[in-house]
């Protein structure tokens, strides 16, 4: 019986240690200093990286990455200023 409360207790503040770092963990993604529970564009950036190996051998998909950049620079504003 002892051994059996001994477990209940262990078991209970794991799960207690498990809920308040699940809490941390949250907070700081609020804070913008982790991608937690969100993984925001963790596919894309796997995608354009292989799409950027591919346009080392393809022109075709080498415009087409330049083009990408480019509309990206474009919607950031970090291009030249106007004339």
């Amino acid at each position: 019986m002892r051994t059996i409360l001994l477990l209940l207790g262990v078991a209970s503040a794991s799960a207690a240690l498990l809920f308040l770092l699940d809490r941390f963990l949250l907070r700081m993604e609020e804070r913008g200093w982790i991608y937690y529970r969100k993984r925001r564009g963790h596919a894309d950036r796997v995608g354009d990286a292989a799409f950027r190996v591919q346009a080392l051998f393809e022109p075709g998909k080498r415009y087409v990455l330049e083009e990408r950049e480019k509309a990206k620079r474009e919607e950031r504003g970090d291009g030249a200023p106007p004339g």
